[in-house]
């Protein structure tokens, strides 16, 4: 009789014993769950802010060069903007175009005299996407390689200058139609310049 009465309670000892096992690894798995949640978010976190600094060097740098140039060739910037790791601007003044292309280890600088330049264009370069299917060839997609303001010289035996805004492998990703508008705006404000100032009619 006694060892039946027992019986109840060690059922119970061993049920509380199991439930504070559970307990105890529930609670041990949240933890993890929140030091990794917390490492991961400390880490991205780490991750931007270093981004950003980079990036606001890379900034300061590219600023501190176009400074440079302004002062070297005494311009008179009337217009300026910045594509990511390009610079275009104009001195409407001495009819003089500037680009600056950072995007490669040796910086390319570019002035160029617009009284010599006949037209400019927008330029885009796409690589065809093709996929196979039951032995035929579908175009897939159009992926956009190269966005670039292309200025064409009055000197026929001179080549064209492509001064690039976007190069794929190069540059992040953009909001291309945005850009492109922007672009259109610069090959705009050129052409424009060729009307009243270079080719007037």
């Amino acid at each position: 009789m006694v060892a039946l009465s027992k019986q109840p309670y060690f059922l119970m000892l061993q049920l509380n014993q199991l439930a504070a096992k559970l307990l105890f690894i529930m609670a041990s798995t949240l933890l993890t769950a929140f030091i990794i949640l917390g490492l991961t978010f400390l880490f991205i976190f780490f991750f931007s802010l270093i981004h950003k600094k980079g990036r606001q060097k890379r900034l300061t740098e590219q600023q501190s060069k176009f400074e440079r140039l302004v002062t070297a060739h005494n311009l008179t910037i009337s217009e300026k903007e910045l594509f990511d790791k390009y610079v275009v601007a104009i001195d409407a003044e001495k009819g003089l175009l500037v680009h600056i292309d950072f995007s490669n280890t040796e910086d390319s600088t570019r002035l160029i005299d617009l009284h010599k330049i006949k037209a400019a264009k927008v330029n885009t370069e796409e690589n065809s996407i093709y996929e196979e299917k039951k032995g035929k060839s579908y175009l897939v997609e159009k992926q956009l390689t190269k966005l670039q303001l292309e200025l064409t010289p009055k000197d026929t035996n001179q080549p064209k200058q492509l001064l690039p805004f976007y190069q794929l492998y190069k540059d992040d990703q953009h909001n291309f139609s945005g850009m492109k508008k922007r672009i259109e705006y610069w090959q705009e404000n050129i052409s424009n310049y060729l009307i009243k100032k270079v080719n007037p009619i």
